[in-house]
């Protein structure tokens, strides 16, 4: 009996739930969310320009601070879908304190902008210096 009790009870309460007038009826509501984006292509190169560079991160950023990225293939190649309009391309390889670029390119709704050789170098950032030397012999080394 204690059963049927509350399926009863749940039952109304599930009636008075459902009756609403179409005044309470929310709204519907339509926001266009699409942002317009296009693609940027281009070939990762070192300072010089003689050494493609695979494995670099490009990116921007969008007004939100919305992320778009990607990374050169093994031949440096990249193509990036960024929002249209003016935008700052970051290239860089690791934390990019070493080794980085920005510069600015037009990115055009639904189409594809390929960037030269001469904007996607990758700058050296950091002072790096390389001493020739000998190692020492650390097999050597006496126990205490």
């Amino acid at each position: 009996m204690k059963n049927f009790n509350l399926l009863l009870i749940f039952i109304i309460l599930l009636s008075f739930g459902s009756c609403r007038s179409d005044s309470e009826t929310p709204a519907e509501i339509t926001i266009d969310n699409t942002i317009k984006t296009g693609k940027l292509t281009g070939k990762v190169m070192s300072q010089n320009g003689t050494k493609p560079i695979g494995g670099a991160s490009v990116f921007t950023f969008d007004e939100k601070y919305k992320i778009y990225y990607t990374t050169s293939d093994a031949d440096g190649n990249f193509t990036l879908e960024a929002p249209a309009g003016n935008q700052t391309i970051h290239i860089q390889t690791g934390d990019g304190s070493n080794f980085r670029t920005q510069i600015a390119a037009t990115v055009k709704n639904n189409e594809t902008v390929n960037l030269n050789a001469d904007q996607t170098k990758l700058n050296q950032v950091a002072k790096i210096a390389y001493v020739k030397g000998t190692y020492d012999k650390l097999k050597t080394l006496s126990r205490l």
